[in-house]
């Protein structure tokens, strides 16, 4: 069963699948608006590299969540790679969120702004004791998708080695601005790396081939050595 979403955030209400004008109620469903002070607001970035190894040509697949607590009146995460050379400059990919259309992905980077709504509290299927804190919509995926969901794509001539990929979110107001950095590295494999299964298969197969012929010869010359002594011994003399 798809999990359901909904929340009410200046005066929209996001049920999953669009936003509907609501402007009275100030919870919705089962999450609500935390109070918009951030001062107070504290945030990591959690990025899920699904692929961290990858052929020339592949899709690079990471899921990026937010967990903390407090609403920021303003933020931007910014996401770069150390090699444009690596990245289909045609074709880079796309991005989405659990609250919009498929996005392309510019080969230069990404920014992205995330709505204030996504800092909204969500208690679906989470009820925190009385010392604890409830979920944030950024911890968690919604209906399979998470806050934000990269698909870049690779050209097939990427180099081999390795790559990262930078993820800066700035958040806070204009008297207090917090920062979180983290990088994911994927792995471009080499043709070696590439075909290092069937190269091990083949050099075992040589190897047992290698021995089986050793093993002939040895058997071989062992007949021919007792077919010698046989004929020496029948032609010695007769005391």
């Amino acid at each position: 069963m798809a999990e359901s979403l909904s929340y009410h955030s200046y005066n929209n209400v996001f049920t999953g699948d669009n936003f509907i004008s609501n402007s009275h109620d100030e919870t919705i469903g089962e999450a609500n608006l935390q109070s918009d002070n951030s001062s107070n607001s504290v945030y990591s970035l959690m990025i899920r590299n699904i692929t961290p190894k990858i052929k020339a040509g592949d899709t690079i697949q990471i899921e990026l969540f937010i967990s903390g607590y407090g609403i920021p009146q303003k933020n931007k995460l910014i996401i770069s790679w150390s090699s444009s050379y690596v990245i289909d400059k045609i074709n880079a990919g796309f991005y989405t969120t659990f609250n919009s259309e498929p996005r392309q992905i510019d080969p230069a980077g990404i920014i992205y702004d995330f709505p204030q709504s996504n800092f909204a509290i969500s208690t679906l299927g989470y009820e925190p004791a009385d010392y604890g804190l409830p979920f944030v919509i950024t911890e968690r995926a919604f209906n399979g998708i998470p806050p934000l969901w990269l698909r870049i794509n690779t050209v097939k001539t990427a180099p081999s080695g390795d790559y990262d990929i930078s993820f800066i979110f700035t958040y806070g107001d204009d008297q207090n601005m917090s920062q979180d950095y983290k990088t994911t590295q994927f792995h471009v494999m080499s043709n070696w790396e590439k075909n290092e299964q069937w190269l091990t298969i083949l050099a075992v197969v040589i190897a047992a081939l290698s021995l089986l012929a050793s093993a002939v010869v040895s058997i071989w010359e062992l007949i021919i050595n007792l077919r010698k002594k046989g004929l020496s011994s029948r032609n010695k003399p007769v005391k």
